[in-house]
């Protein structure tokens, strides 16, 4: 081989090995522009009476956008609310019969047909008619016993000595993230892994891989979990350079056949389609948002230091996809909150935010509304709407 073969060849593999070792997102086209024209909002509030509920839970907006749900997470129920904050009525009470649920909702949505789907307290999936008189399908095993109902103790045993990312048995819900969403058929769960010796927690010898090759979702048919589930997504770069389980939280949005997804310490959205190929990033980093984060090597650190951290440091958090729209909030480094609107993958609003907030989707009446806490003193809800003039952009 001639010196020049030599270099290509050399030149081949070192791009080859480079591409590699790079994250799951790596060469992927970012899209968008900044276009401010957008930097403020107007914002009122709305109280909604929570006396009959635990206060926690899930909030979703109805699919024809008339009314707010609230999901109860420790006692079976459905609130129904008229946009205005008065209450409507409460569906899905406890038992086993036809419009029941025998465990509280630990997350929700609705499919394409207006259906509701429950995910309950021991991972079973319930699904109910759009109008929650008939529990149309409820599968009462957890959706990891559901995927191999043979996996018995020793392979338990196998997994917890010799954890593998790619088993699904690995995995959990992601309490963190909170929500769940249907499209295309499929279920799509944020998932986690917290095995003793394969986690995000601990600085170890796994530490790098877990970062690099755990994934992120579940999906599956409910019908056939089993014969249909497919796990995907991965932590971009920004992980494996730092070990930040603090800032380990992500937030998605499943909408038009494509699976957009955020997470706290990355500027980036990420764009996969269903089947989770990656598709193309948009999104641009907040100027007060320095994304030094530190370190943690030990979950005892982890549990010490999240609090003030998240406090402290500026991240990226909550996620909503309306058609051409992607709406973010931010927490930025000074303690405050901003709103990122995105149109057609540009960056069009860059607006200050009165109080962190998460939001559920824009109502019939033109408004987008958004949860702001629990009040638990006076026993209410607190609800934000505002509005985007659209056609001004």
């Amino acid at each position: 081989m001639d010196i020049k073969g030599l270099i290509l060849s050399l030149f081949l593999f070192l791009s080859l090995s480079c591409k590699n070792s790079q994250d799951f997102y790596y060469g992927l086209e970012h899209r968008g522009d900044r276009r401010i024209s957008v930097q403020h909002i107007s914002v009122d509030s709305i109280f909604f009476d929570a006396s009959m509920t635990s206060l926690s839970g899930q909030w979703l907006i109805s699919p024809a956008g008339n009314k707010l749900f609230f999901a109860d997470r420790y006692a079976v129920g459905v609130y129904s609310y008229y946009l205005d904050g008065k209450y409507d009525t409460t569906f899905i009470t406890q038992g086993r019969g036809p419009a029941e649920m025998s465990t509280p909702s630990l997350s929700a949505c609705f499919d394409e047909n207006g259906n509701f789907i429950s995910l309950d307290h021991n991972s079973g999936v319930n699904i109910f008619s759009h109008d929650f008189s008939t529990r149309l399908f409820y599968e009462p095993l957890s959706w990891f016993v559901a995927i191999d109902s043979s996996f018995n103790n020793r392979s338990w045993q196998n997994l917890y000595k010799s954890p593998n990312p790619e088993i699904p048995q690995m995995y959990e819900y992601n309490s963190y993230v909170g929500r769940i969403s249907y499209s295309s058929g499929k279920l799509f769960m944020p998932i986690i892994t917290e095995h003793v010796s394969y986690n995000g927690y601990e600085k170890g010898s796994h530490a790098s891989d877990f970062w690099k090759n755990a994934y992120t979702f579940i999906c599956y048919d409910p019908l056939r979990i089993a014969s249909s589930f497919k796990m995907l997504g991965h932590y971009p770069s920004v992980y494996q350079k730092n070990n930040l389980p603090v800032f380990s939280r992500y937030d998605f949005c499943v909408s038009e056949n494509k699976v957009y997804v955020s997470f706290n310490a990355d500027p980036y959205i990420y764009v996969m389609d269903v089947e989770g190929n990656p598709l193309y990033s948009l999104g641009f980093p907040d100027t007060k948002i320095k994304g030094d984060y530190p370190s943690t090597s030990t979950f005892e650190e982890f549990e010490e230091r999240a609090k003030k951290q998240r406090k402290k440091y500026g991240y990226y958090d909550k996620l909503y996809v309306d058609h051409d729209y992607v709406l973010r909030t931010c927490h930025i480094s000074d303690g405050e909150c901003k709103l990122q609107i995105y149109k057609n993958n540009d960056l069009i609003g860059d607006v200050m935010l009165p109080y962190n907030c998460q939001i559920l989707g824009r109502g019939a009446d033109g408004y987008y509304y958004a949860f702001k806490r629990a009040d638990y003193e006076n026993e209410q809800f607190v609800i934000i709407k505002f509005t985007i003039n659209f056609n001004e952009i």
